[in-house]
């Protein structure tokens, strides 16, 4: 699972990766971004009532933008909110601890602070 910025949402159907949550998460997770991998997404959210997370899951795939360059996408399965799916019994949504996935992102974070700059400045996944 990583984090994302669904204000990065390219299409209906695609939510772009190269952005830093997800850098730091793949980071802290050791793992590389392939071709076919199926990744969670997620951004933590809240309205007036509480928590209202924004989760996805899909394909990552090289994707080919306006500007001809290709990018990492998340080629979406579906995009909702968590509420939408706590009527699902078993979802993966309902039995994360949003709070303990926000620490340990944020604890990664402050003990790995040279990296985590450093993943925040590549441009792309490749480099």
């Amino acid at each position: 699972m990583v984090h994302a910025d669904f204000n990065w949402l390219l299409t209906d159907r695609a939510l772009r990766l190269e952005v830093t949550g997800v850098h730091w998460d793949l980071a802290r997770l050791k793992l590389k971004l392939a071709e076919g991998m199926r990744l969670r997404a997620y951004d933590l959210d809240a309205d007036e009532d509480g928590p209202e997370n924004l989760i996805a899951e899909g394909v990552a795939q090289r994707w080919k933008g306006k500007s001809g360059r290709p990018h990492w996408v998340l080629i979406l399965d579906y995009c909702c909110h968590e509420s939408d799916v706590r009527h699902i019994r078993d979802h993966w949504a309902n039995s994360t601890d949003w709070k303990l996935e926000e620490e340990v992102g944020e604890r990664w974070q402050q003990e790995h602070i040279g990296e985590a700059a450093s993943y925040a400045a590549h441009k792309s996944f490749d480099e």
